[in-house]
């Protein structure tokens, strides 16, 4: 049996208005996708969990949410063909 979602979600990673180095944030989202990655067992049943993050950046007050989204999707989708 396979179930499929789809989620959107935006993020804003910084500390106090001060943000946070892409090479950091990339880390930190290669971990989350480490951990995504591994099989777990409920009951009987071995569950797999996929996902694809994209990632994209502003500089400090340029933040267009639609655009940075739009962005996001592109690297996400560019992820998924990897």
């Amino acid at each position: 049996m396979q179930i499929v979602a789809a989620q959107q979600v935006g993020i804003r990673v910084g500390r106090g208005g001060e943000p946070i180095g892409h090479g950091r944030v990339a880390a930190r989202v290669d971990a989350l996708l480490e951990q995504l990655r591994r099989t777990f067992r409920i009951g009987e049943r071995s569950i797999s969990i996929g996902a694809s993050i994209g990632l994209s950046s502003s500089t400090l007050g340029a933040d267009n949410v639609s655009e940075l989204m739009r962005q996001a999707d592109i690297a996400m989708y560019a992820a998924k063909r990897s």
